[in-house]
């Protein structure tokens, strides 16, 4: 609507047409008119109508579906649960497969471990294999020097024996003769021999006790009389049994007795009960650490003192012991100072020393003579091989030295294969024309 102050044509009250003073009054805002505030109005009812509804049919329920809708969205939601029920399926498969190769690793582990072992057992069987084979090694070349050795003895023996026939070949030789009632298997023994004269008097308690048998001759050559076996069966202590077999061998045998075993007292009884020669088996220290050498062992590291109470406790557990000879003791027989020892006691007790000779530097019997102790050094072993044509081959062997020397010893042990060897070769003894003694009729100072 015009302004009552101006008009259409422009003018106002007092005013020029089409032009108005800078002074006069600002002219106030245009009111909006009525219909307008109508139209407006109607429209928010519109609108607060339209949004009123809108939201009341949100809240309305559904119309209800058709058979073929409610059973497609039944089937919808077996499917969802199919396909949840699935999915939980593959996550326990993949569950079990995880736990499967945690087992596999596991077993795996296990498996490296036990490979990790038995490459560690494998390592020590062949460290164990490499010490034997230098331990065969040592014993052949042991052998083959004690094969050298015998053949220069023999080559020796030979040439004196060939001497001695040049010599004697212009008279005759006097007979030997051997005393009436003299036990079988023995040579005649002098009154005056050192061994004889402690089994004069009657024994007094601890002492050995006395045995009716032929006392020690002289070593003597093949060419002045019949050359002289003895054989000596080490290791008896743990079985009385196979003590009682060799025991009643139909020819002289010396039974050898560890001490401080469960039978070694009863073994020592029953062996000079049954007229056979018997003697300390005494344990000494041997060169290879893992062999123990049993109970009462004399050891390189022991003072003097504990060497001199060692072998008295051994000789103390029997009064039949007739001599001594060493159980192992590769390493203390090669010691001078530890064998002075032990050879001062048996010369105190008038005991003989047969040097079991287990390892070639042995200087038990040099010892022993130097000492004035009654000795004799072992020139076979009978049973390394446990096999009935070796030990065969070593008792031959035995008796060829004799022959060749005109005495030797033989060592063996308590096996069965042992005892039936020495018992079929009775009949080769009395063929080859040798005498089967004692060890203590073979011992010279």
């Amino acid at each position: 609507m015009p302004s009552k102050k101006q008009t259409k044509t422009g003018k106002s009250t007092g005013g020029k047409k089409g032009k108005s003073s800078p002074k006069a009054a600002v002219s106030p805002k245009k009111r909006p008119s009525t219909l307008v505030l109508v139209a407006w109005g109607i429209a928010l009812s519109l609108l607060g109508a339209l949004l009123y509804f809108s939201h009341g049919s949100r809240r309305l329920p559904a119309p209800p579906l058709s058979k073929e809708a409610r059973s497609g969205k039944k089937q919808e939601a077996g499917s969802g649960k199919r396909e949840a029920g699935r999915k939980k399926l593959e996550a326990g498969s993949g569950k079990q497969e995880a736990g499967r190769k945690k087992l596999e690793a596991g077993s795996g582990k296990q498996e490296a471990g036990r490979k990790k072992v038995e490459a560690g057992s494998g390592k020590r069987e062949a460290g164990r294999k490499k010490v034997e084979a230098r331990s065969g090694k040592q014993e052949a070349g042991r052998k083959k020097v004690e094969a050298g050795s015998e053949k220069r003895e023999a080559g020796k023996k030979k040439l004196v024996a060939g001497g001695e026939k040049r010599e004697t070949a212009s008279k005759p030789s006097p007979p030997l003769s051997q005393p009436q009632g003299a036990p079988v298997g023995h040579e005649a023994a002098s009154d005056k021999s050192p061994l004889s004269r402690r089994h004069v008097s009657p024994p007094l308690a601890g002492s050995p006790a006395p045995r009716p048998q032929a006392q020690p001759l002289p070593t003597i050559s093949p060419a002045h009389g019949r050359p002289r076996l003895a054989i000596v069966i080490d290791d008896f202590g743990p079985n009385i049994a196979i003590a009682r077999q060799f025991a009643s061998l139909p020819f002289p045998i010396t039974m050898s007795v560890l001490p401080f075993l469960a039978h070694s007292h009863s073994i020592a009884k029953l062996v000079h009960q049954n007229g056979k020669d018997v003697i300390l088996h005494l344990p000494m220290e041997p060169l290879n650490s893992h062999i123990n050498p049993g109970p009462g062992a004399l050891l390189v590291s022991m003072s003097s003192g504990q060497i001199r109470l060692s072998v008295t406790a051994a000789l103390d557990t029997s009064r039949y012991f007739d001599g001594v000879n060493n159980h192992e003791g590769s390493r203390l027989t090669q010691d001078a100072k530890d064998m002075d020892i032990v050879l001062s006691q048996l010369k105190e007790r008038k005991l003989f020393f047969i040097d079991s000779m287990t390892i070639a530097s042995s200087l038990g019997w040099k010892e022993a003579r130097r000492l004035g102790v009654p000795t004799f050094r072992r020139n076979v072993f009978l049973d390394d091989s446990l096999s009935a044509d070796a030990i065969r081959m070593q008792i031959q062997r035995a008796v060829q030295i004799a022959k060749i020397r005109g005495a030797a010893l033989a060592i063996g042990h308590p096996h069965e294969v042992t005892l039936h060897a020495l018992q079929a070769a009775i009949p080769y003894f009395r063929k080859e024309g040798v005498q089967m003694v004692s060890a203590r009729d073979l011992v010279t100072r």
